[in-house]
């Protein structure tokens, strides 16, 4: 793990595969308990959530430490995936105030 704080590429922690909404409870301390890690060590890779993201939690993840959320198969299977990426983005900027 050490080797991959140093490193400037995204970091994909091994939480949950797929994120389920009943796991989400243990999966937001893990991203927080690794966050704070990088913050103690002064170190600022983007760490990355894939699997099971979606509009019923992106805020959450990204809330908890995530800064990239893949969120493909909430996207593609949406009756309207153009305005879930809006959502999706919008909930990211909220959280992020860009």
């Amino acid at each position: 793990m050490a080797r991959a704080f140093s490193q400037k590429v995204p970091f994909l922690p091994s939480l949950l595969s797929p994120l389920k909404s009943y796991e989400l409870y243990r999966t937001l301390p893990k991203i927080r308990r690794l966050k704070d890690r990088l913050i103690e060590r002064n170190l600022n890779p983007l760490i990355e959530i894939d699997g099971g993201v979606g509009l019923q939690n992106a805020e959450e993840l990204l809330k908890a430490g995530a800064n990239v959320l893949v969120a493909g198969n909430s996207v593609f299977a949406a009756k309207d995936p153009e305005a879930t990426i809006a959502q999706l983005k919008a909930i990211g900027e909220e959280v992020y105030k860009f």
